[in-house]
Formats: structure tokens, sequence, C-alpha cells
């Protein structure tokens, strides 16, 4: 999309023109089946879909060149199963895609840029085929990242376990969930259906649906999660 006089007070002067648009398939390969997220990364467009893929691009100015199709079967069998966010580290060295109900996956995107980027490590929920040992993870909304830190919104069925939850990834081999701030219980109002999630520092910003809300988290890893 070009986009011309930007100024949001001249709005109405401003020109939205549509560079281009990729078609969804080529042939039999469904590349960009349904989409629901993006990521970009050193040149590299990064899409997943509710059809369980993931799919990258190479990006080089208004032209892009699909690289690689990724299917949920595998290395990335839990990974790319009903993928809903994604982001990149601050490093560009690694992708992180979070799953409604198997957990978040972390991908190697330093190297083999031109095909399947490797799998890191995986930290399941508890509806993953896994030990029942993170019930926080299930239904994730959103993540946002930093080179040590992960953050969840999450939202399991019923409710009960609405949450930020911090996963420490300075070793993506071995994620390590940490206490999570949990949310509504029935009395509060906080965190009641978490949505979206964006961080500045150690604060976090959510926004929650149900809570008609946008709450502040101070994060301190030390004493895990704190609301202010």
């Amino acid at each position: 999309i070009d986009i011309r006089d930007p100024n949001p007070a001249y709005w109405s002067r401003g020109e939205i023109r549509t560079q281009g648009v990729l078609e969804a398939r080529l042939g039999s390969n469904h590349y960009l089946d349904l989409p629901n997220r993006l990521a970009l990364a050193n040149n590299r467009l990064y899409v997943t879909g509710v059809n369980n893929y993931l799919t990258v691009f190479d990006v080089e100015g208004d032209r892009l060149t699909r690289l690689t199709t990724m299917a949920n079967s595998g290395d990335y069998q839990q990974i790319l199963t009903n993928p809903v966010a994604m982001a990149t580290a601050p490093n560009q060295q690694r992708l992180y895609v979070a799953t409604a109900d198997r957990g978040l996956g972390i991908l190697d995107i330093s190297r083999n840029r031109d095909g399947n980027p490797p799998v890191m490590g995986f930290l399941p929920s508890s509806v993953a085929p896994a030990p029942v040992v993170n019930p926080e993870l299930n239904r994730i909304t959103d993540i946002a990242v930093d080179n040590q830190y992960a953050y969840l919104t999450a939202t399991a069925q019923g409710g009960r376990n609405n949450a930020l939850v911090v996963v420490s990834v300075a070793d993506p081999a071995n994620p390590v969930r940490l206490l999570p701030t949990q949310g509504h219980d029935g009395n509060s109002i906080f965190l009641e259906h978490p949505a979206n999630v964006v961080m500045q520092g150690n604060t976090a910003y959510v926004v929650s649906t149900l809570s008609n809300a946008l709450e502040i988290i101070r994060v301190n890893v030390s004493n895990t999660s704190a609301v202010v």
C-alpha cells in the first residue's frame, strides 16, 4: 500500500493505493489460505494461517518471493497447529509462534534463510500431547517478546486461567514458564479475556475484552508479576 500525505490532520487529502496483491494459491500449493498473522525480520516476511502453515517470503522493495511453506507435520506438528500469534525477537534471530491450544514454539531465523527455519524449542500447554503442566497457556491470544522473555496473554476455557504469562527464553531450547499474573476469577475485573499485549521496558499494557479495560502490569521477573 502506498500512502501519500499521511498527516492525520489532513487524512482526507491522503491517497492510499494498492501496489499489488499476492495470489493465495499457486497450483495446488495453498500457501496463503486464510492468513491470520504477520512478522517481519531481516527482509523476510513470515505469514501464518488458520489452515496450519507458515510461509516465508523474501522482501525486496515491493516485491515478494515465496521461499518456503511449512505445514503442521514433523518438527512443526505442535508449533503450527492453530497458530494465533507471532513475534520476532528484537535481535531478529528468533521467531516465536504461539498456538491457541498447543503452546509456544521458537524458530531459529538466523540461518537456513532460504529454507525451513529450524525448531529451537517448544513449551507445551496443558492440552498438548505432553504432561499437564502449563494450564495458563491454554487459548493464547497474543505475544510480545524481548531477548530474554516472552509475554503471552491467554484465556482458558471457562475463563478460569485468564492471565499474562511470562516465559524465560534465555535458553530457547528449554523455555521456562514463570508464575503468571492471574486475572479474572469471578470476583475481579482484571484480565477478563485479555486480547492484546505490548511491552515497554518492564511494563505490560494489556487490553481485556470483557473487562472493557486497558490494564497496566509492571513485570518484576525476580518477583514474577504484579499489577499496578
